[in-house]
């Protein structure tokens, strides 16, 4: 999808779902940068103020936004700052999906 994989990850203080985030920033940022297609992990606030601060070519969610849809506010950044909308072509588990499985799992 472009030259440079470039993440955007939520600092921990602006996760805002119960329960989260179940890594640290710093746990989820040494994560990201292990893996061999990521080239650079930056702190971010929320996708809206990366759209704006980095103006990427390219702006990347999950399938599963495709089919949910995706913010407005993301919707209109994109389109002020002219960034193609695209996503994943896979549908890996989600985290919540993630939980569920390890929550159901029998610890003895």
């Amino acid at each position: 999808m472009g030259d440079k994989l470039v993440v955007a990850l939520t600092l921990d203080e602006f996760v805002n779902k119960p329960g989260r985030p179940i890594f640290t920033w710093e746990e989820r940022f040494l994560m990201l940068l292990a893996l061999r297609c990521v080239d650079e992990v930056s702190a971010a606030k929320n996708s809206v103020d990366a759209i704006y601060s980095w103006k990427p070519a390219v702006f990347v969610k999950g399938s599963d936004y495709a089919e949910k849809g995706l913010l407005p506010a993301e919707v209109k950044a994109c389109k002020e700052v002219g960034v193609q909308i695209r996503f994943t072509k896979e549908h890996p588990p989600t985290t919540s999906a993630l939980i569920a499985r390890i929550k159901a799992c029998a610890f003895v």
